[in-house]
């Protein structure tokens, strides 16, 4: 994976973290992201920290840009953001509650995916999803191109 640049988002979260260290174990450059990360986060001279609000269309495309304007190029994203607010039932959960479980889990991806689908393209990669539907369920390949 030497000369591979790799974006991590939510690089210093639970999974995060463990995608981050195999990525550099790699001899990657690894851009890690979360709304609070630290460039002492991870011990490795390939390692960049850059914070970032990727819950919305323009932090995520200012990330992106970034990544490019400072490393040449994007090979590739780790997509590790997610989570929920455990608690209250459905029916129970407010409206705050359910807007910050969408941007969280839908918007961040929607959004990380227009920004560095561009990156990728511009170097001639296509992004995939790794997360394959059930036959018969939607599209035949069950891949997402860019």
């Amino acid at each position: 994976m030497q000369g591979k640049v790799v974006l991590v988002t939510g690089a210093n979260g639970g999974l995060g973290t463990y995608v981050t260290q195999a990525f550099l174990d790699t001899g990657a450059t690894v851009v890690g992201t979360s709304r609070k990360i630290l460039q002492s986060s991870f011990n490795s001279p390939n390692f960049i920290a850059l914070p970032a609000e990727i819950s919305t269309r323009e932090g995520a495309q200012a990330l992106v840009a970034q990544v490019v304007a400072r490393c040449g190029h994007l090979d590739i994203l780790a997509h590790t953001v997610g989570g929920f607010a455990g608690g209250p039932s459905v029916t129970e959960t407010d409206d705050a509650t359910f807007q910050r479980m969408l941007d969280l889990n839908l918007n961040c991806v929607f959004h990380i995916l227009r920004g560095d689908g561009s990156a990728l393209a511009a170097d001639g990669h296509r992004a995939h999803n790794r997360y394959r539907q059930p036959r018969g369920a939607g599209t035949s390949s069950g891949n997402w191109r860019l």
